[in-house]
């Protein structure tokens, strides 16, 4: 086929193309556009206590089509994608309620050397990823605020805090004794 110079458009004569049609935005996954796949968090700290189960969170808007991964970061082990579990480890699971934007993994049953950073990633170009650090506690440290001792008079108030070292979802019910007196 022979084309004469009035049948070939400009911008093919100049090597350029339009690329402000919708189909030629590229966004990399990042939230400059009303489509692209974003976390709806930051980056988190998350704590566990031996033998319990950690939730490590993930939230993520306009997913699309995209599939959310977990992936171990200190051997790159990749641990699911999407509701699928890819380790033969079987304390892992993801958990994701349809039509929502969370894709949390469940540890159960955490070890210490579960402790580390995991990523939340999706499958942009390039990845998106978030990192989601699991601090893992040997036991529940409680810890009351002030002197060890205090000395008050008979019929006074007195205020006590305690402060837990996990999360709440770990805790679980706290008890205050006196001796094996329950206070509360």
């Amino acid at each position: 086929i022979i084309l004469s110079r009035k049948e070939i458009s400009p911008s093919f004569v100049t090597g350029h193309y339009d690329r402000s049609g919708p189909q030629h935005r590229i966004t990399w996954g990042r939230g400059n556009s009303h489509s692209a796949a974003v976390f709806s968090m930051r980056p988190q700290n998350v704590t566990a206590v031996v033998e319990h189960k950690a939730r490590l969170p993930c939230a993520v808007r306009n997913l699309g089509l995209k599939d959310v991964s977990w992936i171990r970061q200190r051997d790159l082990h990749i641990l699911t994608v999407a509701t699928y579990t890819y380790t033969t480890d079987d304390r892992f699971k993801v958990f994701h309620q349809p039509g929502t934007e969370q894709w949390d993994l469940v540890i159960s049953s955490v070890t210490f050397r579960d402790a580390g950073v995991y990523e939340c990633q999706v499958s942009t170009s390039p990845k998106a990823s978030l990192p989601i650090t699991l601090h893992v506690l040997g036991v529940q440290e409680a810890q009351i605020a002030g002197p060890k001792e205090l000395y008050i008079q008979t019929g006074s108030t007195i205020s006590i805090s305690c402060t837990v070292s996990a999360g709440a979802d770990i805790v679980g019910n706290t008890r205050w004794l006196h001796g094996s007196l329950t206070l509360n």
